[in-house]
């Protein structure tokens, strides 16, 4: 069985290990508290939200810049693309001098094979339509 003196010892050895840890936590927390009642965004919190505010403004403005680089790149591809489209156009093609030329069953004439002497076509211009009989036919020069 241990001694009483040892025992008491050993408690008085406890006691003032617990009293320093007490008072090093107290401290601690004190400190935080302290560095916390002094932090900026709670003595000011309107200087926090003015803060804040800039930033989105300056997120707010390149989110604009970015959607208005963005738009004009599609606008400028869209034009491209439709002025692709328009040089493809059959009406606009007919009105650069060209025609198009079809039997009596709307097949489309693209060789001399296709017709003979005397067969109706139908020429197909920018403002109408031109009936046209066959009166000869001339084969380019190695075909």
């Amino acid at each position: 069985m241990p001694n009483k003196d040892e025992v008491l010892a050993r408690l008085d050895t406890s006691d003032g290990k617990l009293a320093l840890a007490m008072r090093n936590y107290l401290n601690a927390k004190r400190h935080q508290w302290d560095s916390l009642t002094k932090h900026r965004a709670l003595l000011a919190p309107q200087f926090r939200i003015e803060k804040e505010m800039q930033r989105c403004d300056i997120l707010t403005g390149k989110l604009n810049e970015k959607m208005s680089a963005s738009y004009e790149k599609k606008k400028s591809a869209f034009t491209a693309d439709l002025a692709k489209l328009g040089a493809l156009d059959p009406m606009k093609v007919l009105l650069r001098g060209y025609s198009r030329v079809t039997d009596k069953e709307g097949k489309t004439v693209d060789s001399v094979k296709c017709v003979n002497i005397k067969d109706e076509v139908l020429i197909s211009v920018s403002d109408g339509l031109l009936r046209s009989v066959v009166t000869s036919v001339e084969n380019k020069e190695g075909k």
